[in-house]
């Protein structure tokens, strides 16, 4: 299943420069085909595509960018994967009022043309 609603407890228990490891079972509902539950979990609806798995990673690492500046902490991704049926992500957590600020620079919104 997803890991979204335990990431909050989570990046709150984890110390400044720990290591947060996330694991997401759910890679039928990121890789596009339940867009609906998606935008429920993560916030985000995924695309079909060649790139499906590219983008069930980005959209998990955004949902741990997102509760880490709840919590004024900021991410450092240090390998993302995904193996079968899941995708997982080693973060580094980092405690900085002024860092956790620039987060929301790293992140884009991706457009795709369905007539193309």
């Amino acid at each position: 299943g997803t890991a979204a609603p335990f990431l909050d407890a989570a990046l709150h228990a984890v110390a400044d420069g720990g290591l947060l490891c996330v694991t997401c079972t759910d890679l039928g509902v990121l890789a596009g085909s339940h867009p609906d539950v998606c935008f429920a979990k993560y916030g985000a609806i995924p695309l079909k595509g060649k790139h499906c798995h590219e983008m069930a990673l980005r959209i998990v690492l955004q949902t741990i960018v997102a509760a880490a500046s709840r919590h004024k902490k900021h991410v450092e991704p240090i390998v993302c994967f995904h193996i079968d049926f899941y995708v997982r992500l080693f973060v580094r957590v980092h405690v900085s009022a002024e860092k956790y600020k620039q987060s929301g620079v790293n992140l884009a919104t991706v457009y795709q043309c369905s007539g193309c």
